[in-house]
């Protein structure tokens, strides 16, 4: 009943320039704990402090170690265990992440997990 793996599946809007992973910081906030997490590297494991990506599509423009137009990656970190809980996110809790590049604009995403979490995967839209 608890989620003890985040990812993120993103790609750049029309126009944006590349952002580069190494410079880019993810936070995540919750009712219980904060959390921020830096680029670990190219398809290593993601883990309480790092994130990992992952090409699910390489565009045109690929650079290694950048989100560029036409990629699709995946992000994937360990999530923080809180206070009174077993593990992760638990039911019903509201989660803000945060996208921050050094360059351009952030990416803010709100959402509240489930109210019941049996699955071993719940995919979660803002």
């Amino acid at each position: 009943s608890y989620l003890d793996t985040m990812e993120m599946v993103m790609r750049l809007r029309p126009g944006s320039s590349p952002i580069k992973f190494a410079t880019t910081l993810v936070t995540m906030d919750t009712q219980y704990v904060f959390q921020q997490v830096t680029y670990a590297g190219a398809d290593t494991a993601g883990n309480t402090t790092n994130y990992n990506v992952s090409w699910l599509q390489q565009g045109s423009g690929y650079l290694p170690g950048y989100l560029s137009e036409g990629d699709v990656v995946k992000l994937e970190w360990d999530v923080v265990k809180t206070g009174g809980q077993a593990s992760g996110l638990g039911e019903e809790e509201e989660v803000r992440i945060n996208f921050i590049p050094r360059r351009g604009h952030s990416t803010y995403i709100n959402f509240i997990t489930p109210g019941i979490i049996k699955r071993e995967r719940v995919t979660l839209y803002p």
